[in-house]
């Protein structure tokens, strides 16, 4: 599911990492609901990213995703329990 999402969607997947980051080094905690409005904010105002959907159920797995790609993001980020 998400693993195929960020696949299709690589310059999406970076927005993300490039947000958290910026959030991060800002020393500021946060949630993926907050990374996840302003990626969809930018995309919804750029004319490059064309039409695409963030479900609301993936955002738990792309901030995990997030956490593999750069684990110094963990201590920033605050979680719930993903129940299978």
């Amino acid at each position: 599911h998400t693993e195929s999402w960020i696949l299709a969607n690589p310059d999406v997947a970076k927005m993300f990492l490039r947000f958290a980051r910026e959030l991060a080094e800002k020393g500021r905690p946060f949630g993926i609901g907050l990374i996840t409005e302003r990626v969809r904010y930018e995309c919804a105002m750029s004319t490059t990213h064309g039409k695409f959907k963030i479900n609301n159920n993936w955002r738990s797995y792309i901030a995990r995703w997030l956490i593999a790609q750069d684990p110094g993001l963990e201590k920033w980020m605050s979680f719930r329990e993903v129940r299978y």
